[in-house]
């Protein structure tokens, strides 16, 4: 059965010129406290406790609709069976006919009497007693929500009274509602273009790819408000780049190719998972994973507000890919993929520093291929090339990871060997040479019999430089060129 009131403001007069007047400047008392709310989670929890306190209610129940999907509940609080203050903002639930019904949306009170019955919810529990008086929550023109309440602890019927106050009431706390809801918006945007701001300038400050990529982490971590924040970027080289869990990496590869955002569920200690494609204008450079521990529901506002960060921050790892690229060529031999001379003598010019400093053995080698202008007249520069990148590769193969190679000139390369006395660098060079000598195997007629020679220098404690220690090499080079080729020779300053 259904009641039908008189207008809100109708009803206001005629409230306030019978002896329900004191409720009146109670609820005027209760408005100015529920205005002085710092969030809206305090709104409602205060329009609650008050309401119960000092307005006269049993128990009180509001829930907000989802104005992008409007068969969804966006929060509801109230009091449960022991009286407790409930919060369900975060979960979206399916609501009932209240939403449409024609009496809420043209504001007036919807009352269902039923004879003190107990009212079950779809599982089949007690959750109210009496009649049920509901009233919408308005901003402005728009319906936003509704208000009820019902004497569940008191078992009885409701009263007008109750009735009248849960119409007005439920008119203040929407234009309250309202305002909160748009102050918190308000700050929800501008800590949003804040951190556009940092993603530009992090884009901007940041050189280095995996600084950058934690950096970025961090800042979609504050957008969220969630517990993980991974950026997966495609391709082997990045995947050694950064650490991953293997349930991080199994997702990453299983959508690889993930075209637009996708939510996902209850993976490992995540409730709630959102994987987003991480591309820019040209291409997809990998993927953005955030993790939340409770369930997270994600609505179109923080959805579009994602996609918008998402794309500063592929446009900010384009550029840093791109600068470290140009890095990369300005310090790389391109036809042999080693490091160029002026990148050597950086790097070489650091561990002399560093030997110097912690009294360490430093060793250098200079290694020559043998007629190697022979090859290029008789094969052609294009077998030349070939050569040179293939004895650079065998040279790599034979050292350290602290090692330092360089290309030093036409088919000069150059090798600085850390922590390695005279004794160890004689055997390093030998077995280099050796290698050396083992590609005349090859099918290449190029390589058919393919030598090198290789001069030998120390770090010496009276002329520490790496100037001196590569015109030592070059002329214990020349010597083992006079003295027959594919051999090495030890600097001396006898000779």
């Amino acid at each position: 059965m259904i009641c039908k009131n008189n207008s809100f403001y109708s009803k206001l007069i005629t409230m306030s010129t019978d002896d329900f007047s004191d409720q009146l400047i109670e609820l005027h008392r209760v408005s100015l406290e529920l205005s002085k709310s710092k969030t809206f989670d305090q709104l409602c929890y205060r329009a609650i406790e008050l309401g119960l306190s000092r307005l006269g209610f049993d128990r009180l129940s509001f829930w907000y609709f989802d104005k992008e999907n409007p068969d969804y509940l966006k929060g509801s609080y109230g009091t449960d069976e022991n009286g407790n203050i409930r919060d369900e903002r975060d979960k979206s639930v399916l609501i009932n006919s209240h939403k449409t019904n024609s009496l809420l949306l043209s504001g007036e009170l919807y009352i269902d009497y039923r004879s003190n019955a107990p009212l079950f919810n779809d599982d089949g529990e007690i959750v109210g007693y009496g009649d049920i008086a509901m009233v919408g929550l308005w901003d402005g023109n728009d319906y936003i929500g509704c208000m009820s309440t019902d004497n569940f602890f008191s078992r009885k019927k409701l009263s007008t009274k109750q009735r009248d106050m849960l119409l007005i009431y439920g008119r203040t706390l929407g234009n309250l509602s309202s305002l909160k809801l748009a102050e918190e918006e308000l700050k929800t945007h501008s800590r949003f273009e804040n951190i556009l701001e940092e993603i530009t300038r992090v884009s901007i400050e940041q050189s280095d790819l995996k600084e950058m990529v934690l950096t970025l982490e961090k800042l979609l971590l504050r957008l969220f408000n969630g517990k993980l924040s991974k950026i997966y970027l495609s391709g082997d080289k990045f995947s050694t780049l950064f650490t991953y869990k293997k349930w991080e990496l199994d997702l990453f590869r299983k959508y690889s190719n993930l075209k637009e955002k996708i939510i996902l569920s209850d993976i490992e200690e995540y409730r709630s998972i959102l994987l987003l494609p991480l591309a820019d204008v040209k291409s997809h450079n990998g993927l953005i994973l955030i993790g939340f521990e409770k369930d997270h529901i994600f609505y179109n506002d923080e959805i579009n507000r994602a996609e918008q960060a998402v794309w500063q921050i592929a446009l900010a790892i384009h550029k840093a890919k791109l600068f470290e690229e140009t890095l990369r060529l300005s310090t790389i031999d391109e036809l042999t993929g080693i490091n160029n001379r002026r990148q050597f003598f950086l790097l070489a010019e650091r561990e002399v520093a560093r030997s110097i400093r912690k009294k360490n053995n430093l060793s250098l080698l200079m290694l020559d291929i043998d007629h190697f202008k022979n090859i290029n007249d008789t094969y052609g520069h294009l077998s030349g090339d070939i050569v040179l990148k293939d004895v650079a590769e065998k040279l790599c193969e034979g050292l350290r990871e602290i090692d330092i190679i360089g290309r030093f000139g036409g088919e000069e390369f150059v090798i600085l060997l850390p922590d390695t006395n005279l004794e160890k660098a004689k055997i390093v060079v030998g077995r280099l040479l050796q290698s050396i000598r083992e590609m005349s195997d090859s099918d290449n007629k190029s390589i058919s019999s393919l030598t090198i020679s290789g001069g030998v220098s120390i770090l010496s404690a009276k002329e520490p430089q790496l100037k001196i220690m590569l015109e030592e090499a070059d002329q214990a080079l020349y010597r083992a060129k006079n003295n027959g080729r594919d051999r090495f020779e030890i600097y001396s300053p006898n000779n």
